[in-house]
């Protein structure tokens, strides 16, 4: 049992022999524990060099160093001075600060760009998203990369979210490929690296700064490149990510009208059914039907068939979640000639209008958001888990979808846990949330009432304090 843990006495053979003053310190340290706990596991937007020592306080709260810590108080300065000269001054003010926190939930995301002491004003953009929501955001850089691939990897498998800007060196996607994290990825060149395509060094196949016409210097046609543009085109409207963002079949805006990149890969290396094919690039779906500016790979599904991993083994199928994304962060202008390659055009990074994540459009944005929240299994078909038919509640309707496509592991619009297969796990899904509804309306700034009870209490605790 936790030394804190206040313990039952068994009848008939102990008694409660503690005084007020011992009884109300041990009170006292179980509040401050509690509250210092859920402070962090709240973000309070703390600066990101702040991160680390977050981090360290969090496993020091939570590891048994803390709980001896507060007996050694106890025993070297006795109950009464604990209690008047420590708890009753941090304990209240603890509460108050985590009725204030915004909950992170404990999500970790393990961030890739190119320089975590000058990040981009994309990189920045694409951050906020993450911190506004109170997630733990794990810079790693490409000198931080560059070190040992077994921490990499810890850390990539640790955390919920492997997230790749377009700024970070595609040399580095390497340390990351055989994550079995969800990763979200926008770097072209780490399209091949990933297993999308054959390796860049084959004398068939090439990536670079271009669209799908275009070549690199040997004539070879690109399987992966940065598009100069403001819309793609969305061919699955019924995939999650589409629906959460609300865009409909057809072209939608993704950047202002002054446009930028837009990062694409080919899949036609892949297996059929591998990849999901959310969106493609207007200007060129019909001449170049695979070169797709955002899709989703599941976890097991093949990959290019002679693709190997970290130390060259055969990595046939994804370890995990990949999702591709359009945004690309290279700020490069128009492709001068659409049918060579940007090297080969004088276009270099940071000549265009601006970094593209700077550049969103909200339909853009929210495509982005749906991605993330889709690789962190925060949504579903409908937004309300066990809502099968999508219309917002969760009723007889979407039995009836699941029953009907029950034992299917093809029609999935009632795999309500993704397991990729209709079983009795979705029907307990639907039968937890019968009668759910998806909630109307923008989140506000109330605080909700679990906070608004802690201001409360540790405001209470304060005046009391000082009217005694």
């Amino acid at each position: 049992m936790h030394p804190l843990e206040s313990s039952q006495p068994e009848q008939g053979n102990r008694r409660d022999v503690s005084t007020p003053q011992q009884q109300a310190c041990t009170d006292y340290c179980q509040i401050f524990l509690a509250s210092a706990r859920l402070l962090c596991y709240k973000s309070v937007r703390l600066p990101d060099s702040c991160q680390m020592t977050l981090g360290c306080l969090r496993r020091w709260l939570f590891g048994r160093r803390f709980a001896h810590a507060m007996i050694l108080f106890r025993v070297q300065l006795g109950d009464e001075w604990v209690m008047k000269m420590y708890f009753q001054r941090l304990c209240p003010l603890l509460v108050v600060l985590s009725g204030f926190a915004t909950p992170s939930f404990g999500i970790t995301i393990f961030y890739g760009l190119g320089d975590e002491f000058a990040p981009s004003d994309g990189d920045v953009v694409q951050m906020s998203w993450f911190q506004d929501r109170g997630y733990t955001v794990d810079l790693w850089d490409n000198t931080r990369l560059n070190g040992d691939p077994v921490e990499v990897m810890n850390a990539a498998n640790a955390a919920d979210l492997v997230y790749v800007g377009e700024s970070i060196s595609s040399g580095r996607m390497r340390q990351l490929e055989g994550t079995t994290s969800p990763m979200i990825l926008s770097e072209q060149f780490g399209a091949d690296i990933l297993g999308f395509f054959p390796e860049s060094d084959s004398v068939l196949y090439d990536d670079d700064h271009g669209s799908p016409s275009a070549v690199n210097g040997s004539g070879i046609k690109l399987s992966a490149g940065s598009s100069f543009g403001t819309a793609v085109e969305i061919v699955n409207a019924d995939h999650p990510i589409a629906k959460a963002a609300g865009v409909s079949a057809g072209p939608v805006d993704v950047y202002q009208s002054v446009g930028g990149r837009l990062s694409w890969s080919t899949v036609e290396h892949l297996p059929a059914g591998s990849a999901d094919v959310i969106a493609l690039l207007p200007a060129y779906k019909d001449d170049y039907p695979n070169a797709s500016a955002l899709f989703v790979i599941e976890a097991g599904k093949p990959l290019e068939p002679n693709n190997v991993d970290f130390d060259g083994f055969p990595m046939p199928n994804a370890p995990g979640m990949r999702i591709f994304t359009f945004l690309s962060d290279t700020n490069r202008g128009p492709e001068i000639d659409p049918n060579q390659a940007g090297g080969l055009t004088g276009e270099s990074d940071n000549t265009g209008p601006g970094k593209e994540a700077t550049l969103l459009t909200g339909p853009g944005k929210d495509l982005i958001i749906a991605s993330i929240d889709y690789a962190l299994g925060l949504l579903n078909t409908g937004g309300v888990p066990g809502d099968y038919n999508q219309n917002g509640t969760v009723d007889a309707a979407d039995y009836t979808i699941w029953k009907d496509s029950f034992g299917s592991t093809t029609v999935l619009d009632a795999d309500g846990n993704g397991n990729g297969e209709i079983d009795a796990a979705d029907y307990t899904v639907w039968k937890d949330n019968f009668g759910n509804s998806a909630a109307v309306g923008a989140a506000s700034a109330v605080p909700e009432p679990a906070s608004v009870m802690l201001i409360l209490t540790g405001g209470l605790m304060l005046l009391a304090r000082r009217r005694r």
